[in-house]
């Protein structure tokens, strides 16, 4: 606890894009792993939630729509995941023209993305915990109920999770995220973008955000970096 404590592990959490960018690499993995430690935190609370709160009665479940919802879903996932990873398009791609009907669609999809965390609160309620907590139960064999749900759903997030990050490129959610953005400083007419801190006071820096697409490196001394302008654009991949 000490460790993670050392670590300030908020004030990590809270830096922005340019200080991530100063950030060691092993500094960058440790807000990488805090953020899916994170999330899949959080993923797990918000289906016990669903699942105890909208989910907990058996007569709610429903075969039929089970699997229309199923099938609804699969269809809309394997589109996107064709339209993202195939085509590298995403909503304002596919729909260029701001018109109301296509704004309609986009909010429709996006509630739509929302029943990803229903779907598995809805079955496991439905059947399972409703099973379950029909019975007389004591506190401690409720607790017991929701860590078994809670490891089911640890599960389920392995799935859950990178589904709901191919939904979020598509909806363009990902514009929003840091990880979409590169830091680079312009010397004479070339871009070099800020890559990782390497030792305690040298940058590595590429002409390209993408390391595989670079074919020229540098290394900066830090203070000679910052004496420099850096900027921030958004980048696909970085």
């Amino acid at each position: 606890m000490l460790i993670i404590l050392k670590l300030k592990p908020i004030t990590i959490l809270s830096s922005g894009i340019i200080e991530q960018k100063l950030f060691s690499k092993e500094k960058r993995f440790l807000i990488k792993f805090l953020k899916i430690i994170l999330e899949i935190f959080f993923t797990i609370i918000t289906l016990l939630a669903f699942t105890v709160t909208l989910f907990s009665s058996k007569n709610l479940y429903n075969n039929i729509l089970v699997i229309v919802w199923v099938i609804i879903f699969l269809v809309y996932l394997f589109t996107i995941l064709w339209l993202v990873e195939i085509k590298k398009m995403n909503f304002f791609d596919v729909f260029k023209k701001r018109s109301s009907s296509n704004i309609l669609l986009y909010v429709l999809l996006s509630l739509f993305f929302l029943s990803l965390y229903l779907l598995p609160s809805y079955f496991v309620g439905t059947t399972f915990y409703a099973e379950i907590v029909s019975q007389a139960l004591s506190f401690s064999e409720r607790l017991g109920v929701l860590l078994g749900l809670s490891v089911i759903y640890l599960v389920t997030c392995t799935v859950l999770i990178p589904i709901s990050h191919i939904a979020t490129k598509f909806l363009n959610f990902r514009d929003l995220n840091p990880i979409n953005k590169a830091v680079f400083i312009k010397l004479g007419d070339e871009k070099w973008f800020l890559s990782h801190q390497v030792g305690q006071k040298t940058y590595y820096l590429m002409d390209d955000p993408n390391p595989d697409k670079s074919s020229k490196f540098k290394f900066m001394k830090e203070e000679e970096l910052l004496t420099q302008i850096l900027q921030v654009e958004n980048y696909e991949n970085v």
